[in-house]
């Protein structure tokens, strides 16, 4: 048991690492305006609950101008905490309607029960 628990702090860097080269690869892509390969990178780490990935597939589905699918991320990231995505839900909510703002938030609270980490 004592065993495990050293290798603890270890196998967080690990996916610690692993999270950020996602991130950082993700960013690459969306700066070459490879959007796919932006989202394929992201989607891992945001469903594993990083909240920087999360924010980030909702600003690339933003740049897709898939409004709904990024307005459920920030959703979900945003009653998770993060104020950077409470922020960018409500300025995206300008440019949707109500319906669409509806069923975007229908989606993002069950990404919510998927990837919410307390």
């Amino acid at each position: 048991m004592k065993f495990l628990k050293s290798l603890m702090p270890l196998i967080f860097c690990l996916a610690v690492s692993t999270a950020f080269a996602s991130n950082e690869a993700g960013v690459e892509a969306l700066g070459r305006g490879n959007y796919e390969l932006a989202l394929s990178e992201f989607r891992p780490a945001a469903e594993l609950g990083n909240v920087s990935a999360q924010n980030f597939l909702a600003y690339t589905y933003l740049m897709l101008e898939d409004y709904q699918r990024a307005y459920a991320w920030y959703h979900m990231s945003a009653e998770c905490g993060s104020l950077d995505a409470d922020i960018d839900r409500a300025i995206l909510a300008r440019k949707m309607s109500d319906t669409e703002i509806e069923h975007a938030q229908a989606l993002g609270s069950t990404l919510i029960d998927q990837f919410c980490t307390p």
